[in-house]
């Protein structure tokens, strides 16, 4: 049975991860290693802080069962 594409898509994702793998990774260009990331932790609330809300005002944060976390 012939492949939809003809590869295409399989051709496509080799091309991105060899383009990924050769480049700079984000927490490099900050001056991080990768145990270093593993290393660090979040502030309590920055995800309330980067949505537009306080999280030093708001208190503790509803949960949403529909929400991403």
């Amino acid at each position: 049975m012939p492949t939809q594409g003809g590869g295409h898509g399989t051709r496509r994702v080799k091309d991105i991860d060899a383009i990924v793998k050769q480049g700079t990774p984000w927490f490099a260009k900050y001056g991080y290693t990768m145990e270093e990331l593993h290393n660090l932790r979040a502030a309590e609330g920055w995800h309330a802080r980067y949505a537009g809300g306080n999280a030093a005002s708001s208190g503790p944060a509803k949960v949403d069962p529909n929400a991403v976390y």
